[in-house]
């Protein structure tokens, strides 16, 4: 054991550091790739795994997400906070430490739909921002809540110039402006690319993003990897693409502005300058980086409490297998294996759907102009495999999706299966009823 099971670890937040996700822990490492060590020793056990952390600039406050559980501490080495428990997706910790924002899936008339909230990093005033439904990604702008939502610019949509459509812009998470022609007030906005995981920088004048190009005929590019974009946050003008390729996610800016941290692939993190140059490894077998401490300075490798001073071993990587589907039920293989730790695994079921206002109206597009299409939960499992460990493991529908169903007489759902930020497996599948039992 590193730590006492639930602690964290306590360092010198008075200087820069880098939290990220290591297997189902949280660790820590100096901007220069030093000092790498555990924070946690208790993921993936009965409280669950650790993911999505966020720190204030300051780096005395950090936000994040063990279990589908919202927590916030003061750092290094406080108490910490239960913000929200229960279906908890992402945490985003505002940069002057004054709020949590945290997406949770929920459950409305049987629609699970990912929801934005903010609450307090003591857990008082929890609210919801007037525009926080179905969104897939958040962040901050100085206070400025931040959410991607409906593009203004035209896209491919189906059929051409159909106006607003599914391609995923940057906007504030007020006032229902997303995509409304009427407000046009998205921070940044791309004709080719979807973008999501906004992160302002500490002066208040730029976004990074992920960018994703735009698939034509598709509802939405699914939110798992693009380039490290930057946007102009007073106009919405590109800037610069910082990154090439489609495997690069979650930008973290210095607490100076001069650099940002991200995630390439399964299980890397990469450092690149925020006026441009070539991307730099910082470190294999992490994930979600954040950054926060004293600006310009790195975290000194001595620490109070001698946790740990070896590398931070490598975590049991998962694989995914065949897949099937058996009536209403989805299937797939799974196995875990070498390094330490469980493998925890993730599975959802999503179909696209095509809303006007709130309201569901169909399963395709409909290529009217006020017509938006959302990615809906309509199923979900977890599994925790042991090292060697192979299983077949099932998602079943929930609510929604049986009522889809039901209505349909068949559903195409996607299988999308994760261990960390991993993406391991992605599939289409085709759901029927179940068949009637005929009593003799």
């Amino acid at each position: 054991m590193l730590l006492a099971m639930g602690a964290i670890a306590a360092g010198a937040a008075s200087a820069s550091y880098i939290v990220y996700v290591c297997g189902a822990n949280l660790c820590e490492v100096n901007p220069d790739g030093t000092g790498q060590r555990a924070l946690t020793a208790d993921g993936g056990g009965a409280a669950g795994s650790y993911s999505t952390p966020s720190l204030s600039s300051d780096g005395t406050l950090l936000a994040f997400d063990e279990g589908n559980t919202a927590y916030a501490m003061t750092m290094p080495g406080g108490t910490r906070t239960t913000l929200n428990s229960g279906s908890v997706l992402a945490t985003f910790m505002r940069p002057d430490g004054g709020q949590v924002a945290f997406i949770k899936d929920e459950t409305e008339v049987s629609e699970s739909v990912p929801n934005l909230h903010t609450v307090n990093p003591d857990g008082s005033n929890f609210a919801m921002p007037e525009d926080g439904r179905f969104a897939l990604t958040g962040g901050w702008l100085g206070t400025t809540l931040l959410r991607d939502g409906n593009s203004n610019t035209p896209h491919a949509c189906p059929p051409p110039g159909s106006g607003n459509c599914a391609a995923r812009s940057i906007c504030p998470a007020e006032n229902h402006t997303c995509g409304s022609p009427a407000h046009n007030d998205n921070l940044a906005d791309d004709p080719l690319r979807d973008l999501y995981d906004p992160a302002g920088s500490p002066d208040g004048s730029k976004l990074a993003v992920m960018a994703v190009p735009y698939p034509e005929g598709s509802p939405h590019a699914s939110p798992t990897g693009g380039v490290i974009a930057l946007y102009n946050a007073s106009t919405g003008e590109h800037l610069s693409d910082l990154t090439s390729g489609n495997e690069d996610a979650g930008p973290a800016w210095s607490p100076d502005g001069s650099a940002i941290a991200f995630t390439r692939g399964s299980s890397a993190i990469y450092t690149v300058p925020a006026g441009g140059g070539a991307p730099q490894l910082l470190l294999a077998g992490g994930s979600q980086p954040t950054w926060g401490g004293g600006p310009g300075d790195t975290l000194s490798t001595s620490v109070s409490t001698p946790v740990s001073t070896t590398p931070v071993p490598s975590a049991a990587q998962a694989a995914a297998g065949t897949v099937a589907a058996k009536g209403s039920v989805a299937s797939v293989s799974l196995s875990c294996s070498g390094g330490s730790g469980a493998c925890t695994l993730q599975l959802l079921l999503t179909v696209s759907e095509t809303l006007r206002g709130h309201t569901l109206v169909a399963l395709s597009a409909s290529g009217h102009p006020r017509v938006t299409h959302k990615t809906v939960v309509v199923g979900r499992a977890s599994v925790t495999l042991a090292p060697g460990q192979s299983r077949s493991v099932t998602v079943s529908l929930n609510g929604m999706g049986k009522a889809l169903l039901s209505r349909r007489g068949k559903l195409l759902v996607k299988l999308t299966v994760t261990q960390g930020a991993r993406v391991l497996k992605t599939a289409k599948l085709t759901l029927h009823p179940p068949a009637k039992k005929h009593k003799r």
